[in-house]
């Protein structure tokens, strides 16, 4: 699994990067975690609100940190 945190450096991009790599660790799920910072980047998501969170290069959280229970339903929800 591919998770992506699109976003500048802010609290909520760490914050919600914190809380996917406790919850990958807690469910034992295999994932390659990344913060990407590119703006370019960012800029193709341009109409979405960051932290922005891809899961194998599909949105599906942005504009806010989920909590722990959607975060664990997210990455359920995409386990290969």
């Amino acid at each position: 699994m591919d998770i992506i945190i699109l976003g500048p450096v802010s609290q909520a991009c760490m914050k919600l990067e914190q809380a996917i790599v406790k919850t990958v660790v807690k469910l034992g799920i295999d994932a390659h975690i990344m913060h990407n910072m590119d703006e370019s980047e960012q800029r193709k998501y341009e109409e979405l609100e960051p932290p922005i969170l891809l899961i194998n290069n599909q949105v599906v959280c942005s504009g806010h940190v989920p909590d722990q229970t959607e975060i664990e339903s997210l990455l359920q929800e995409h386990v290969e």
